[in-house]
């Protein structure tokens, strides 16, 4: 068991880069986190959820006998629940010691979960990889949160928290590759891609600011919905706009356009970056598979990426696309049956 006190803000931000619906109740039973995949999941607006008890909500209404026990023995729970959809999704809460809006400290019980679903050891390992990197990555927010840094201590915290992302991100490809790898199934709900795409959008935020990238979205205006494995889907969008803002090493624009037509919904991320050359492309979307320029030689990547894309895309009964002119930007996509 660990107990840390951080900011509640930083928290709420690393909460909202997770998939699995998670949930902070105070002893009252107050809502004071609920995160962007609780919204997605049970369908509430967070804006009208935080503050409120979780028995205001009727679709809350299952997640009582959890937040009795989390109360009751002060630590963190996850759970599996099945929802009017049918879907099943993991929930995890735990009791913040104030119920603050936005404001104040978080304390925060974690503990190892024995009721994880994987019990293959080496995915076991990478999971803890991977909450070990989002802790550190969280400190790091918490010194930038601290106080006013000078200019080389900002540059050390940025370079670092950028080093923390990025492992953060080879982490998840590992994960998502086992999950291929062992026949991982869709688990489909309907889903707006709009939602999903502004949230990849958001979760790269910082980098593009970094990186001096302005994303420009195109989407359609209505929404586009259809039925897909959200967490998947998401990971293969995120995968592209970060793609985008990585291979754009001078800055730029990247537009993200979504267009449904023809019973086909097509996402496409363009950059104005490297480019590549016609070369390499019938090889870009194999696992493992770089392009080797003298441009690219600094750029992180494990060569996953793109070969996840394709995966979860053909899953989904679609296929990806790219277009590139080297020196002149690339654009990157996949197209899929619209319902």
């Amino acid at each position: 068991m660990t107990n840390r006190i951080i900011d509640h803000d930083t928290l709420a931000n690393l909460c909202n880069n997770l998939f699995e619906a998670v949930i902070a109740i105070d002893q009252e039973r107050r809502i004071c986190l609920f995160n962007h995949a609780a919204e997605a999941t049970f369908n509430l607006p967070m804006a009208e959820v935080l503050g409120t008890q979780l028995t205001d909500h009727p679709v809350l209404q299952s997640l009582v006998p959890l937040a009795d026990w989390v109360i009751a023995t002060d630590e963190f729970a996850r759970q599996e629940f099945t929802l009017e959809s049918g879907a099943r999704r993991w929930v995890q809460m735990f009791v913040a010691s104030e119920n603050v809006h936005g404001q104040g400290k978080v304390k925060l019980a974690a503990r190892k979960d024995s009721t994880n679903q994987a019990a293959d050891p080496m995915r076991e390992i990478v999971h803890d990889l991977k909450v070990r990197i989002a802790s550190a990555k969280s400190f790091i927010d918490l010194v930038e949160a601290s106080g006013d840094l000078n200019a080389s201590q900002q540059k050390f915290a940025q370079r670092a928290h950028l080093s923390l992302v990025s492992m953060l991100s080879q982490v998840h490809e590992i994960l998502d590759m086992t999950w291929l790898d062992s026949g991982g199934k869709l688990e489909r709900v309907q889903t707006d891609l709009n939602d999903l795409i502004q949230r990849a959008v958001m979760h790269q935020e910082g980098y593009a600011v970094y990186a001096n990238i302005d994303i420009t979205l195109d989407l359609p205006p209505d929404g586009c919905v259809l039925q897909g494995d959200e967490r998947r889907l998401s990971s293969a969008i995120g995968n592209l706009v970060s793609n985008a803002i990585k291979y754009s090493p001078d800055g730029g624009p990247v537009i993200v356009r979504l267009v449904r037509e023809n019973r086909a919904i097509t996402l496409s991320v363009q950059d104005h970056g490297l480019g590549i050359a016609a070369e390499f492309l019938p090889n870009i979307f194999q696992r493992f598979y770089r392009v080797r320029t003298p441009q690219t030689r600094r750029i992180e990547g494990s060569g996953l990426g793109l070969a996840i894309v394709k995966a979860i895309v053909e899953k989904h009964g679609g296929t990806v696309f790219v277009q590139s002119v080297e020196g002149a930007g690339s654009t990157f996509g996949f197209t899929l049956p619209a319902p």
